[in-house]
């Protein structure tokens, strides 16, 4: 059976710091079992492993970039291009890449576009109106949350019937881990039996407030001798390890550093381990909390009970705060974050709740929904192209 040819355009892949990137490298995988002929055009920096079909050729996005692209589009005729926008490698040039699906449909009328949108509400407000050419001739727009499929809508209400929201599933897709190694995973934060963990989970940058976390852990510890805080995850820049050095100057002046385990960039068995063993996990964002957060969606797959913050200056995800997966607060204050960590701390009947919120929703969030969604809407557009 012959497969649909699709191409999937984002100046972000690993091994560039980017969600989007790491998103595209899975769900590249996923469709290309899915019967699609994936392809995908993407950053000269990105890293090739084997056995994908990734072309980095853009060495910088902008005129230049968007023209080669373009040419790619031409040399392999696919029959569907899906564009994941912003991504972190487009930068300034965002203005110029969102003339790329004009220029496709100006081009190549026979080549149908899906752009995704990855992050809106969050976005900058005088950023916003360079989206507007993104919008104007896609097929369908994919949106992965309520707040910027609210929030699209209100500024270009032209559109509503061309979205179509997907949720997104997690780039680090968590695994069963490998049971001979729980003993040597347990010796990394030095298991002893009462012991008691909260866990925090991403990358280890300053929008994520490691230090308000470690301050509202120290508080919790104090009255709780068995508590240990998991930080789960690494440093992605160089220039944010002066950053993480004073994280743990901080843990060493509050006597914490046999309490706090740096953890580092875990495999995904490791990961699921981890947080399996969480009472809760306490995740902060400088723009707020939305379905649109992988390290949420992974702790949602896992059952962990979590604490977060919202932005309401960047929009408010209005499927999360309804779920009950999550105790929100509206300000990045230790006092609030305390008060919520102890509600799920201390009365079980909250956590069992959220827990039960979480197992109604999961699979919303699992690849085989997002890939079955995703598959219907691409194949659906290149049969009535193809009438």
């Amino acid at each position: 059976m012959k497969k649909n040819k699709i191409l999937l355009v984002s100046g972000s892949y690993p091994n560039i710091f980017c969600g989007v990137g790491d998103y595209i490298r899975k769900l590249a995988k996923k469709l290309l079992f899915s019967n699609f002929d994936v392809s995908v055009l993407t950053s000269a920096d990105a890293v090739i492993q084997r056995n994908e079909y990734i072309y980095p050729i853009i060495k910088k996005w902008g005129f230049f970039g968007l023209v080669k692209a373009l040419f790619f589009v031409k040399k392999i005729r696919p029959e569907l291009i899906n564009l994941h926008i912003p991504t972190i490698r487009y930068r300034a040039t965002f203005s110029i890449m969102g003339f790329f699906p004009i220029l496709a449909k100006i081009f190549f009328k026979d080549i149908p576009v899906v752009v995704t949108i990855h992050d809106f509400s969050i976005s900058k407000p005088h950023f916003k109106i360079f989206f507007l050419p993104l919008l104007i001739t896609p097929e369908k727009i994919i949106i992965t949350n309520n707040s910027d499929e609210r929030d699209i809508v209100k500024r270009f209400p032209f559109v509503k019937n061309k979205i179509k929201k997907i949720y997104i599933a997690p780039s680090v897709e968590l695994e069963d881990w490998d049971k001979n190694k729980e003993k040597e995973f347990l010796k990394r934060v030095n298991y002893k039996e009462k012991d008691l963990f909260i866990s925090t989970f991403g990358l280890i940058k300053p929008d994520r407030y490691l230090e308000v976390i470690i301050k509202a852990f120290y508080e919790l510890a104090n009255k709780n001798d068995a508590l240990k805080l998991l930080v789960i995850g690494g440093v992605p820049k160089a220039q944010y390890k002066q950053y993480l050095k004073s994280l743990t100057d901080l843990c060493y002046n509050l006597k914490l550093e046999n309490k706090v385990f740096w953890l580092g960039f875990c495999d995904s068995g490791e990961v699921s381990f981890y947080l399996s063993k969480s009472l809760l996990s306490i995740l902060l964002y400088e723009r707020g909390a939305s379905f649109r957060r992988s390290s949420l969606i992974n702790c949602m797959l896992r059952d962990v009970p979590v604490v977060t913050n919202v932005n309401s200056k960047y929009g408010l995800d209005q499927d999360l705060l309804n779920s009950g997966v999550a105790l929100f607060v509206d300000s990045i204050d230790i006092d609030k974050i305390l008060k919520k960590t102890k509600s799920i701390l201390y009365d079980n009947n909250t956590a069992q709740k959220m827990k039960e919120n979480m197992r109604m929703l999961k699979n919303l969030f699992q690849w085989h929904t997002v890939i079955a969604e995703t598959s219907d809407l691409f194949s659906g557009i290149i049969s009535n192209r193809r009438i």
